[in-house]
């Protein structure tokens, strides 16, 4: 699966749900969202035949999102259907831990080998104040279920925001020190939706190298295959875990992109920031054949944007982030 600047499209991410048991500030807009009606979304049989066709076509890792993913009835069984597509090498979920520890063991069982936890703070009542409620000890708690469970790829991800959880860079890193999970920075995407002025809160990763230099000299770090992602990854001598960067504004990863999204409506998103997209939930929803797909696909990656032109207002929890 090649795009017309001759990137190859090997990762999908699928967004399940634009529901969420949390309310974070970067991610609910201030007008409440209108959630998608539940016939509206795909069911998981269009999802799994969505997928049966892409994965011939070049697709090797699904990243399955929300909103929260785990709430969705049924999500753990899915998550085993897709482990169960030929070809499909990795199965990965990104959550916001609040469910994690009770269904950690089912995800493992279904084949789930990488996971992705939003962890913007270690301060139970900071924590509470970005999610809007949320319990900090229930995410801590599932984290540390995964790596009981020996888990290969645990991520946690913290959205810099100045002024907020900005003091906590290095309390954060140090988690790598201790153990086997990569703590990954991410630059605030252009929220003010959401009654978050970027200008006000955008904080660069590149500027909080010097802090965590300052704990022990950061080394790049070699990772398997596309475990980085959009990734810069480092590591602390010794350490078990690993650093990543995510620089998606000061220094745009857009010529090595391979992915694209699979929003909860069926729009296949060719990418985050751009209005290109392809309605596969209207081919699926007639009398069609897996040509007709593997036609649409094809027709999606030949409207994949060089790199991202700007921010387009969406809500985040729309679209799988």
């Amino acid at each position: 699966m090649l795009d017309p600047f001759g990137r190859s499209i090997s990762y999908l991410r699928v967004s399940i749900t634009d529901r969420c048991n949390l309310k974070c500030l970067y991610c609910t807009p201030l007008n409440a969202l209108d959630y998608a009606p539940r016939e509206d979304l795909l069911s998981y049989e269009e999802i799994v035949e969505i997928l049966e066709v892409m994965v011939p076509m070049g697709i090797r890792k699904v990243r399955v999102t929300g909103g929260e993913p785990l709430v969705r009835r049924g999500v753990v069984e899915f998550l085993a259907r897709l482990k169960r597509i030929e070809g499909l090498r990795k199965v990965a979920v990104t959550t916001n831990g609040i469910m994690l520890k009770e269904l950690a063991e089912p995800l493992v069982q279904a084949g789930v080998s990488h996971i992705n936890v939003s962890l913007d703070t270690l301060d139970p009542d900071r924590f509470r104040e970005i999610t809007r409620g949320g319990d900090l000890h229930r995410v801590l708690a599932g984290i540390d279920r995964l790596l009981e469970l020996g888990v290969p790829t645990v991520k946690v991800n913290m959205v810099l925001m100045a002024g907020v959880n900005e003091s906590e860079v290095e309390s954060l890193a140090r988690l790598s020190l201790q153990r086997p999970i990569q703590v990954r920075y991410i630059e605030l995407m252009p929220v003010d939706h959401c009654g978050m002025p970027h200008a006000k809160y955008f904080l660069s990763a590149e500027s909080v190298l010097p802090r965590l230099n300052a704990i022990a000299r950061l080394e790049p770090a070699k990772v398997e295959d596309d475990d980085a992602g959009p990734a810069t990854v480092y590591r602390f001598p010794g350490a078990p875990g690993t650093i990543g960067m995510i620089t998606h504004l000061t220094n745009s990863f857009c010529d090595r992109c391979n992915r694209v999204r699979l929003t909860p409506e069926g729009q296949l998103r060719l990418c985050l920031f751009g209005d290109e997209n392809v309605d596969l939930r209207a081919i699926l929803r007639r009398p069609h054949t897996g040509q007709d797909l593997i036609d649409a696909v094809h027709a999606a990656l030949a409207i994949k944007p060089k790199a991202a032109d700007g921010y387009h207002a969406f809500a985040m929890q729309s679209v799988g982030g």
